[in-house]
């Protein structure tokens, strides 16, 4: 069935006849550019109305009401002009008063929420600093007031859950890090501990992410511990992670153990009260070269199932000494004297190379080596490089080295100045 014939703003209502079928299309021209978000009876006549949020051209952008007639038509209703167009927008009652009220955010980290007294009247809007795309509505730290969730697309794709405070405003966001590009955000128990979880699409490619609900437990950071390349045999910097226990009774903590190749202490007590804290602390021990991933995992009182820290490190049988070269300043246009690193292969095999490549300001510098493309299982080979400034200030580079040593590519770190 072709729909057409709606001009902007504007939006279609098929009715169902009960039996697969559709009524014809009923077009629906609203003054103010409402587009749908959600659906309830706002007003107290027994029938649906929307919710919902726009822009029109030349025109406020606005959130704001339409109400039903029963038929699949809408009137006009109260508007409310908000910051940047509305990007999403949820249904709930998020001052615990018994009617459901309407938030609606957008991607400038603002939102608001208009409270419905029951009889198509609202107090508000109040604004809160929280915002995205796919928002949902939902108790996520188990107080009883309604939260929100939103995904984030940019400027760093991430998943944000803003706390209800039960007075129809929200605590400061709290963003945790998904793919490249947030996309779609879906809200269940992914994982059956009675907690309400997080699933983000990555519109950018074809992965989706799961935010698994720790309930009354946070972590700082919220993202994986990551290890930058560590040497096989080796013993990484540690790395920590606070535990705090953000509820209102005492965090029970029955066990804490790492997997995979890292080792872990911790100063968590078997019950942490309320608003404390302990740390948990992780070093990357690689005994086998590439990618390696491991978790810490905590036995608790929070959930049925433990919460899981995960850890990823790059293990290396490569080694560069010393792992940056720092150049004195160099006047411009002119060469400076060389700098080496030495590239050892730890391993026992020979280490192929594959390519040296400049990443960064790589026309103010140059290089040779003696690496050729391999060199046998315990052997060395030196690195090369000259600085020459074409502008003046800092100037910073990476020469990557692509091996099959493992962490590839091994990367030495450049920096130089040129002067006048």
């Amino acid at each position: 069935m072709s729909i057409s014939g709606c001009m902007t703003p504007c939006f279609v209502v098929m009715l169902n006849n009960g039996d697969g079928t559709f009524q014809p299309p009923v077009f629906n021209q609203p003054a103010a550019a409402i587009y749908p978000f959600g659906f309830a009876d706002f007003n107290g006549d027994g029938k649906l109305d929307i919710a919902g949020g726009g822009c029109s051209p030349y025109q406020p952008c606005v959130m704001g009401f339409l109400w039903g007639d029963g038929d699949g038509t809408f009137q006009d209703g109260p508007t409310y002009e908000f910051t940047w167009g509305p990007g999403s927008g949820a249904v709930a009652d998020f001052n615990n008063d018994g009617n459901l009220d309407f938030a609606a955010a957008d991607l400038g980290n603002i939102g608001a929420t208009l409270l419905s007294k029951g009889n198509g009247t609202f107090d508000g809007p109040f604004i809160f600093d929280a915002g995205g795309y796919y928002m949902q509505a939902a108790d996520f730290n188990g107080d009883g007031n309604q939260d929100l969730a939103f995904s984030i697309p940019n400027p760093s794709s991430s998943a944000g859950v803003a706390l209800g405070n039960g007075n129809g405003t929200f605590q400061t966001e709290v963003a945790y890090p998904v793919g490249k590009t947030a996309s779609q955000l879906v809200v269940g128990d992914f994982n059956n501990d009675h907690q309400l979880d997080l699933i983000v699409a990555d519109q950018t490619s074809t992965n989706v992410y799961t935010l698994l609900n720790t309930g009354v437990v946070s972590f700082t950071p919220t993202t994986a511990a990551t290890f930058a390349n560590q040497l096989v045999g080796t013993t990484s910097k540690p790395q920590t992670v606070t535990l705090t226990n953000t509820g209102v009774s005492a965090l029970s903590i029955s066990s804490i153990k790492a997997t995979g190749q890292f080792t872990m202490t911790n100063t968590c007590p078997s019950s942490v009260p309320p608003g404390g804290n302990c740390s948990i602390t992780v070093t990357f021990a690689p005994q086998t070269k590439g990618t390696q991933y491991g978790t810490v995992s905590i036995v608790d009182s929070a959930s049925i199932k433990p919460e899981v820290i995960d850890l990823v490190g790059a293990a290396t049988l490569v080694s560069l000494s010393p792992a940056a070269l720092n150049f004195p300043p160099q006047k411009l246009h002119t060469t400076s004297q060389p700098m080496t690193s030495t590239l050892t292969n730890h391993g026992s095999t020979p280490l192929t190379f594959t390519s040296f490549k400049f990443q960064g300001e790589w026309g103010e510098y140059s290089q040779t080596n003696t690496c050729g493309t391999q060199i046998a299982a315990g052997a060395s080979c030196v690195i090369t490089v000259w600085f020459t400034p074409v502008y003046t200030g800092k100037q910073t580079a990476v020469l990557q080295i692509s091996d099959n040593g493992g962490g590839s590519p091994q990367g030495l770190y450049l920096s130089g100045i040129g002067t006048n």
